[in-house]
């Protein structure tokens, strides 16, 4: 073989590679094509994996995926039992449903589309941060005599993550059925062991399949967010409060993408200063709120699985307006002019980043 020759064969090889890395891309882009859930993104997701696949397509098979295929195949396996259930549940909660139609026309739009019923009877407590949480959690548990239904997003293996364990295994060895749901994507970090202790003492623990089936093994949307134990232009006050350190810088920049907009539009957006904000509430007048695990942000709105409880309630909106307005006294109110003056970097940074917004 000539010198020449030799030379010519790792070119061959790059070439060859990049061929067929430009096929995956059009494969790709046609399941693109066929799956995304909006235009925007499957345009965006089709530009991509043809002009730069050697990036995308990894990208694309990691967070580009439409359907949640352990979710679809649950239901699809024990779909007349689930459907059952879940028409069984539905039947006993409309025995304690009160109809929107009586106290607001405008909450009926808000039954249809969350398909349950305004429910009476209720009492709810405002838990504003961890201690008050887990102290209510923790109490909840020991009063449990049938079963306890236990879900969460994120547990750790630390100090109040072996204080939930310790209650849990407890209350198996009472006799209590016990059942723990945790998502394995949040919850990545939690170790074996912290597991089969609950299993050897009875709890039946059960990971959130986010990953479950060969389409979705490297998959990184459909999580379990969940945490549960069983306008402006009008005139209205629109207030946005938002934490000044976020535990995330991506989706610190990306807010500043949107923040321009907002505060031109008379919105008054608030940065938290008081340590880390991690609240999901609104308040509606003085006549209802909202307390849940929604963010306002294509993850939670289309991919996550999420809940959040409207309570219309004028005693519990009240609460909900105390705490608002003692976070914002330890609150500083953002001006119009303050995105002008970020230096080019951070400009630059939160533009790169409001790319990565449906994603994030």
């Amino acid at each position: 073989m000539t010198l020449q020759a030799r030379r010519r064969r790792p070119w061959r090889r790059i070439l060859l590679v990049m061929g067929i890395a430009h096929l995956v891309g059009l494969a790709s882009s046609l399941d693109a094509m066929m799956s995304s859930r909006t235009s925007q993104g499957a345009i965006a997701w089709i530009v991509s994996l043809n002009t730069v696949p050697y990036v995308a397509v990894p990208t694309y098979w990691v967070f580009g995926r439409a359907r949640f295929q352990g979710y679809v195949s649950a239901r699809r396996d024990e779909d007349s039992a689930l459907g059952q259930a879940l028409a069984d549940k539905l039947a006993e909660l409309r025995a304690h449903g009160v109809s929107a139609a009586h106290s607001d026309k405008h909450l009926v739009g808000v039954e249809q589309l969350a398909k349950l019923p305004f429910l009476g009877g209720n009492r709810v407590e405002l838990l504003i941060d961890g201690e008050a949480t887990f102290e209510s959690l923790f109490a909840g548990i020991e009063f449990a005599e049938r079963y306890l239904l236990v879900q969460f997003y994120i547990v750790r293996a630390d100090e109040v993550g072996r204080a939930l364990q310790a209650r849990l295994i407890e209350k198996a060895r009472q006799g209590v059925e016990v059942f723990f749901l945790y998502d394995e994507i949040g919850s990545y970090a939690l170790p074996g062991s912290y597991l089969r202790a609950m299993q050897e003492a009875g709890v039946q623990v059960h990971r959130f399949h986010s990953t479950r089936g060969t389409g979705n093994r490297f998959q990184l949307n459909f999580r379990n967010h969940r945490k549960i134990v069983v306008a402006a232009l009008s005139g209205v006050d629109v207030r946005i409060l938002i934490p000044e350190r976020p535990d995330n810088p991506l989706t610190y920049f990306a807010a500043y993408a949107f923040l321009d907009s907002l505060l031109e539009a008379g919105v008054k957006v608030y940065r938290y200063e008081g340590g880390f904000l991690h609240g999901k509430a609104f308040l509606v007048d003085d006549i209802g709120a909202a307390v849940g695990t929604v963010n306002l942000d294509n993850r939670s709105f289309r991919l996550n699985f999420e809940v959040t409880a409207l309570v219309m309630d004028p005693g519990f909106a009240a609460e909900v307006e105390a705490m608002f307005e003692r976070d914002f006294v330890q609150s500083r109110r953002m001006r119009a002019d303050e995105i002008d003056h970020h230096p080019l970097w951070h400009r630059v940074a939160a533009r790169a980043s409001y790319l990565l917004a449906p994603v994030l």
